[in-house]
């Protein structure tokens, strides 16, 4: 048994393969045909007949039209085997030399990786149950001149699959799957919020001034118009635009930007779905957001039971909640209610080892900072944290019970974000005063503050509706469903450093 794929005479595999694209033109015959329709494909082949019988009796009653890309080579003396892949399905080709020489004589040409059109053939059952096609007539369709990587072990090196992915498409399943999922929870999202009468709109990429989220920007530069742009970090003061226009219902399904650095949860360009509500608020869009992952986990998984990160996740309602401080309480033994000061903050982050930007100056920014560092990573089962420090919340509506804090929740599974909402703020003149403290960050050199919008500013002072607005990361839910570490996992094309750098 051998491959006639194998390099001869010291050639590597590109030169035969070179060779062998020569010859053909030579003969007249094009590598690259312009066109070919097949009639069928091979999932629906194998669909239909994999549980039939397929006797010789019924087998010539069943003519095949159909193409795909060749994988596999097997030589058994007359008889050459090929197996053809198309969409992730495989099914078997056979060529007998004694009934149709002509065809073999061709079919020996073939290298794994060309792609090849059934234009006739009978299908049959070998004597070991193999669904197979008998070829009668086939041609070339495309001439593959790279090798594609062994059949048996395809792509291990990682940083491979990521600047390959078609390879990686083409030799594992898996990966295609989980790329099916990815496009499947998308579309279900979609769905969802329509069937509850949200709007999907786009709102612009190219945006003039930064907003809607705490990150470091990419900038551009517009030629015609000699002005320098944002990749937009956020859709989310365009949504709230539209709001104010009348639209109560209204979300996007769309990428982002922010100029962060690369890890296992960060990709520079993201998929994020921006949800707002007129007439809603936190509670709403915590009901919302629950709602909406389960049903993604009883639609489409049928349970709501996962594994991620060898964790054992349950997805049942009600999710935990609690607020920041509670939250913080619980797993540090510190009350921030009774810190009165900033000095007294201070000095309890420096005893529990709590690293401080040089733009924490707040207790509100210190409670943020023993959040992040001392309780997110613990917290395994969905857990809804709310009441955040209004100084990290610039557009968050206050709490009607404490000023110091603001009606945002986080989502948090397994130590990750996957969500974050408010009750958003439409008080135009406190907008203004949070937004110019942000400014003052900003210059300070906090390249993730917002900056002074005031367009945003003059659509508020027309009425935006008591509104609640979500974020979640579609990326980091896909990978949750997908029990996927790396975000590089469920995006086709992720960042990578360039080759030659």
């Amino acid at each position: 048994m051998k491959n006639n794929s194998q390099p001869k005479n010291n050639l590597s595999e590109e030169q035969v393969r070179r060779q062998k694209l020569e010859q053909l033109i030579a003969k007249n015959k094009n590598p690259f045909l312009n066109s070919f329709f097949p009639r069928q494909e091979i999932g629906k082949i194998v669909h239909q007949n994999k549980n039939q019988s397929l006797t010789d009796s019924t087998q010539t009653k069943l003519n095949v039209h159909t193409a795909g890309r060749i994988i596999q080579i097997r030589h058994l003396g007359k008889i050459m085997f090929f197996q053809l892949i198309d969409q992730g399905v495989k099914i078997q080709l056979l060529i007998n030399a004694i009934h149709n020489p002509q065809m073999f004589a061709t079919a020996k040409t073939w290298d794994r990786g060309d792609i090849i059109g059934i234009e006739s053939g009978q299908l049959m059952k070998t004597h070991t149950g193999e669904l197979t096609i008998e070829v009668e007539k086939a041609c070339l369709l495309v001439k593959a001149l790279l090798p594609l990587p062994d059949k048996f072990h395809g792509l291990k090196d990682q940083e491979l699959k990521y600047r390959k992915r078609y390879l990686d498409l083409l030799m594992n399943n898996e990966a295609r799957q989980r790329f099916q999922l990815r496009s499947q929870i998308i579309d279900f999202i979609r769905h969802y919020l329509v069937t509850q009468n949200y709007l999907e709109v786009t709102t612009p990429i190219l945006q003039s001034v930064l907003g809607g989220a705490a990150a470091k920007p990419f900038v551009t530069h517009h030629r015609a118009l000699d002005i320098n742009l944002y990749l937009r970090v956020a859709p989310e003061l365009y949504l709230k635009k539209l709001v104010v226009g009348g639209f109560n219902r209204v979300f996007e399904i769309g990428r982002v930007f922010r100029n962060e650095g690369l890890s296992p949860r960060h990709n520079p360009e993201f998929t994020i779905l921006e949800v707002y509500q007129a007439y809603g608020n936190i509670k709403t869009m915590m009901s919302l957001t629950e709602k909406l992952i389960t049903e993604i986990a009883d639609q489409i998984f049928h349970t709501r039971k996962f594994t991620f990160k060898q964790n054992q996740i349950d997805l049942s309602v009600p999710f935990v909640q609690m607020t920041m401080i509670d939250a913080v309480q619980k797993f540090t033994q510190v009350n921030f209610d009774e810190i009165k000061s900033f000095a007294e903050a201070q000095k309890l982050a420096q005893k529990n080892k709590v690293p401080l930007d040089k733009f924490d100056q707040t207790i509100g920014h210190v409670l943020n900072r023993f959040f992040e560092f001392l309780v997110q990573p613990e917290l395994t089962q969905p857990t809804f944290i709310y009441n955040y420090p209004i100084e990290i919340s610039p557009f968050a509506k206050r709490s009607s019970t404490n000023p110091n804090f603001t009606e945002r929740f986080e989502l948090f599974i397994v130590g990750d974000e996957y969500a974050n909402a408010f009750s958003e703020l439409n008080d135009p003149i406190d907008q203004r005063q949070r937004l110019e403290k942000q400014l003052a960050e900003r210059i300070q050199g906090n390249e993730e503050a917002n900056e002074l919008d005031e367009e945003y500013l003059e659509a508020l002072a027309y009425g935006l509706p008591p509104t609640g607005g979500m974020g979640l990361g579609v990326d980091r839910l896909i990978m949750f469903f997908t029990n996927t570490e790396s975000i590089k996992d469920v995006i086709l094309f992720p960042t990578l450093r360039p080759i030659n750098n």
